[in-house]
């Protein structure tokens, strides 16, 4: 009976521990990196969500770390400013949905070529109630996205999707089939 009782206080402490865990790594950091390949001269989505979707989006940008002085797509204060956005690409570079509804400001990139490859920044600031950040130009991003584009011979096999959330989960299964195997085991 005390192996039981034992049994089922770990298993919950377990399960405690595994959604703190999974909580701080999907919700408590900040930034979220991925990796992405793409084929030449296909389009590509480059995801990216506003942090809450009933908030207006106050300001948006698009833009690759080794291009200081130019975005892919700016938008602030309910503009886009087209005069700013990369001759590169332009007429290449579009949000999935121009209206951003729901916080949805993922970039769709046509025509990918060897030279999209890079890393690429989604900031997303929006107005709160009232308030408003000002802070713009310090925001972290809200996505980072390293871009590899290349021939279709050379687009290989994806990185691996186990993220820490998922290796937590597959660890928690293991457990749980040890703990449940201990539980009903019978007594001897």
């Amino acid at each position: 009976q005390n192996r039981r009782v034992f049994i089922v206080l770990l298993w919950n402490v377990v399960h405690l521990c595994r959604d703190k865990l999974v909580h701080h790594a999907l919700f408590l950091s900040s930034v979220v990196e991925i990796h992405i390949r793409v084929v030449e001269g296909r389009a590509v989505t480059l995801p990216c969500r506003a942090p809450n979707m009933e908030d207006p989006i106050k300001y948006l940008e698009w833009s690759r770390t080794d291009q200081k002085m130019s975005y892919i797509i700016l938008y602030q204060d309910q503009h886009f400013y087209p005069d700013f956005q990369d001759r590169a690409f332009r007429e290449r570079a579009v949000l999935l949905d121009r209206d951003m509804k729901e916080g949805e400001v993922s970039l769709v990139l046509r025509n990918a070529s060897a030279g999209d490859s890079g890393v690429y920044e989604c900031r997303v600031v929006q107005a709160v109630g009232r308030r408003q950040k000002r802070s713009v130009l310090m925001a972290e991003p809200n996505m980072i996205i390293k871009l590899r584009v290349g021939p279709e011979s050379e687009s290989g096999p994806k990185p691996s999707g186990l993220t820490l959330p998922v290796l937590f989960s597959l660890l928690t299964l293991v457990i749980d089939a040890l703990l449940g195997y201990l539980l009903y085991k019978p007594l001897k």
